[in-house]
């Protein structure tokens, strides 16, 4: 069991094995094909089952920040409709045809990175976020969640992550 602690939004898409990841009384396990995404400033445990079940563990990981997927909101038109608070720290992505194909069409720009690649990277990232958003409205307002200031007291911010290893500098970010 190892323990994680994200600085960013995270997407992890898993391609064989399998994972499962914790966080307070959250539990999501994580088959071939099957993705999640998880909010920064969490810290969750997480337990690698490739070996286990016979099949080496491999997944792509994206990291994603608030500035990113707010520009992402703003080039794509879409209104901040954000119904209901969601409290989960991480959400069960839906397993897709979509979700899968796009995850193949990345691996030739990992082969041969340049910078015009990069670019298409980014890309590839805000073509994610929209097939994402597409998928049900809860991610939608998760993602509107995600880029919504909340700026919690140092003190508290302390006092809910006082048994972690973190520098003052990474509590004064989890605080906004």
């Amino acid at each position: 069991q190892d323990v994680a602690y994200l600085s960013e939004h995270e997407i992890i898409y898993i391609l064989s094995g399998e994972i499962i990841l914790r966080n307070g009384g959250e539990e999501i396990r994580l088959k071939r094909g099957e993705s999640v995404i998880i909010k920064k400033g969490e810290f969750f445990e997480f337990k690698k089952l490739g070996k286990i079940i016979g099949e080496n563990y491999e997944s792509l990981l994206f990291f994603i920040n608030g500035e990113f997927i707010k520009e992402f909101i703003q080039i794509y038109g879409l209104k901040n409709q954000a119904r209901l608070p969601i409290k989960a720290s991480m959400i069960k992505l839906e397993k897709s045809a979509i979700l899968d194909g796009f995850m193949v069409s990345l691996f030739p720009y990992f082969s041969e990175l340049t910078k015009k690649e990069e670019q298409v990277l980014r890309l590839k990232t805000f073509e994610l976020l929209f097939h994402l958003s597409n998928t049900n409205q809860n991610i939608f307002d998760f993602f509107s969640q995600l880029t919504s200031k909340s700026n919690l007291s140092l003190v508290k911010t302390m006092e809910s992550f006082y048994t972690k290893n973190m520098a003052l500098e990474e509590f004064a970010k989890l605080s906004g």
